[in-house]
Parts: C-alpha cells; structure tokens; sequence
C-alpha cells in the first residue's frame, strides 16, 4: 500500500497544474472576500488570505478524503461479489483498468489526438451548481471551508481517476488515505494559485501534459500490482472457506 501511495502522491504532484485550470477559478471565489468594509483597495492581508487558503484546502481534504472511504468501500463490497465466483482482487483489476484507459486517453490528447469525452451526468451538474451558489452566499469566514467542500462534487476527470484508484484498495480507511495523498499533491500549487502565484505555475504547467498522463498510467499499474500480484496470505483450499483477501495486501 505504501508504494501505491508514494505513486499518487507523486503522480498528483505532477498533474497538479491541471487542478490549477479546473478549480483556479473556485480558489479566487473562496479566497476573495465579500461584503462591505471587507475589501480594501490591496486585498486581504497575507495572514488573512493565508487562513482562507488554509481552510479551503481542509474543506478539500474533507471532501476527497469522504470520496476514498465510500469508493474504497465500494471495492470491498465488488470483492466479496467477485470472490463468489472465483475472481479475487477485482476492484483492483476494474480500477487499475479505468485508470490505464485515462492515462492513455490523456497521452493522445497529449500528442494532439482527438479523445472522445464522457458526458458529466445532468444529477451531478444540478448538484455541483447548488452546492456552490450555496457557498458563495456564505460569510467570508466560512466560504473557503464550505467551497472546498463542494469541490468533490466537480465533473473533473482527474479527480474521478483518483476515485476509482481509491475504490481499487478496496478498503475505506485505504481508499481516504489514497485520497489524502492525491490532496496533498495537489497543494503545493492551490496554495501558490491562492497567493497570486499564476504566471510561473502557467509557465511551467504548460509544459507536463504529457508528463501528468505517464504519471496516470504509473498510478494503474501501481493500483494493480499492488493488490493483484501480492498473493494472498490464505489459500483458499487451506482452510476450505471462500478466499477474499486482505485490503491491506
């Protein structure tokens, strides 16, 4: 589990740039004050504009976190039904091959291919609407935490890649754990985004597409070698019970 944590970790920290593009517009929103007599002609103060950061990147890390647990859960529920049939790991396997299919779709994109795109659900959109007008009518004080919240509702793919990583463990404590390293890769950048630090991360971001989707495909083949090539510590005709492994294999 460590080496696929490492591998999210890094994978996220090299595709970073693309959460800068997609919510670089809902960090200006959490971190822009509002209201009379909150706006001076220079902005918030650093310390200021820091405690809104702060607390938006934890509304984040709270959404995603809550994103691993119930996809992680849903691998194990997916393990217990493939096992009855005789298929072990097959969160891992379904995972590890969604994943893959995104890398290498972002790889095509990379090298301008054109890529055909899955439709956001109208439900999610509808959702992901209400939740951030809610937000935005929130004080300052609490806007950063409930507009971070709301990010886990985004039609975003590389944040659903993720998701579906984190169903492949097939355990609720190791899916949230697979989600607070893809946050914490990601954080570097959504705190410089936060303080103004655009020009450089567009500079340099313009420069690792291709780079974030070999990232993605190291995250598929970790998230399959990970639980499917790791025998299990129990055969099955040891004890003559159904066999399903560990979600901490």
């Amino acid at each position: 589990m460590t080496g696929l944590i490492l591998t999210i970790l890094a994978s996220s920290l090299v595709g970073s740039f693309h959460c800068a593009g997609m919510c670089g517009a809902f960090l200006t929103l959490a971190v822009t004050p509002v209201g009379v007599g909150e706006v001076s002609q220079k902005g918030p103060k650093l310390a200021n504009r820091l405690a809104m950061i702060t607390r938006y990147n934890l509304g984040r890390l709270a959404s995603y976190m809550t994103l691993g647990a119930l996809a992680g859960t849903l691998g194990s529920v997916v393990d217990v039904g493939a096992a009855s049939v005789g298929v072990q790991r097959a969160a891992a396997i379904v995972a590890g091959c969604v994943t893959l299919a995104f890398g290498i779709g972002l790889i095509a994109r990379a090298m301008g291919k054109q890529v055909w795109k899955a439709r956001v659900p109208a439900p999610l959109m509808r959702v992901a609407h209400a939740s951030f007008l809610a937000a935005d009518r929130l004080p300052t004080s609490m806007r950063p935490l409930a507009i971070g919240l709301a990010t886990g509702l985004l039609p975003c793919g590389w944040l659903w890649v993720y998701v579906a990583t984190a169903s492949g463990t097939a355990s609720p404590l190791n899916g949230a754990l697979a989600m607070a390293a893809f946050w914490l890769g990601t954080l570097p950048i959504m705190t410089a985004l936060g303080l103004g630090v655009q020009k450089f991360f567009g500079v340099v971001g313009n420069r690792l597409p291709l780079a974030a989707a070999l990232a993605i495909v190291a995250v598929s083949f970790s998230t399959i070698i990970v639980r499917v090539a790791v025998p299990c510590h129990t055969p099955a005709h040891a004890t003559g019970t159904l066999e399903v492994c560990s979600p901490h294999d």
